[in-house]
């Protein structure tokens, strides 16, 4: 179980994201995937990933935001695990998650 050392602030949610020089500056799209009370799940769409995301991390309205809504973020390492997760999430617009083709 994980248990909280008396020295770490809790009062962050953007404590589980590595420090911002470990992000990607590198901006992807995706769809949103499902959603839970404080967080959800970013389906990449130029590449077989699933991102969690903190809410926090969301710069919209979040009671407004529903499964496949696109939306734009970069990457980030989850201070915990290591993982990839999405930080800096926007919603676009659809046409533009359209995953890109290569053409002749």
């Amino acid at each position: 179980s994980f248990h909280q050392s008396p020295n770490t602030p809790l009062s962050s949610p953007t404590s589980l994201v590595a420090p911002t020089s470990m992000s990607t500056a590198i901006r992807e799209k995706g769809f949103i995937d499902k959603r839970q009370h404080s967080y959800g799940f970013i389906q990449c769409c130029d590449r077989d990933a699933r991102l969690f995301f903190h809410y926090s991390e969301y710069s919209g309205n979040i009671d407004l935001m529903k499964v496949g809504d696109p939306v734009e973020f970069s990457t980030a390492s989850d201070r915990r695990t290591g993982k990839p997760i999405a930080v800096q999430v926007t919603t676009i617009d659809i046409s533009q998650a359209v995953p890109s083709t290569l053409s002749d």
